[in-house]
């Protein structure tokens, strides 16, 4: 569904980004360093592990792998 959707498939990033830079503000706020760089660090390190393991996940959900078996087959592969 998702790849056959050009909506989808023409910013696969945007999401993430957009989840990356919310994370980023949560974290300034709650660790009073807004305007920091280190919020946006942490925030821009989670979304990268977030990213490099949600697109295996997605291709083989598409692949025809029922779930749960893409989230234990990448689990296994990171671990």
């Amino acid at each position: 569904m998702i790849d056959e959707s050009p909506t989808c498939s023409a910013s696969p990033r945007g999401p993430h980004e957009w989840c990356e830079e919310v994370f980023a503000e949560v974290l300034a706020e709650a660790s009073g360093a807004a305007g920091g760089v280190t919020p946006r660090r942490a925030a821009a390190l989670v979304a990268a592990v977030h990213r490099a393991l949600s697109r295996p996940v997605q291709d083989l959900t598409l692949g025809g792998r029922a779930s749960p078996a893409p989230a234990e087959i990448v689990a296994e592969e990171v671990s």
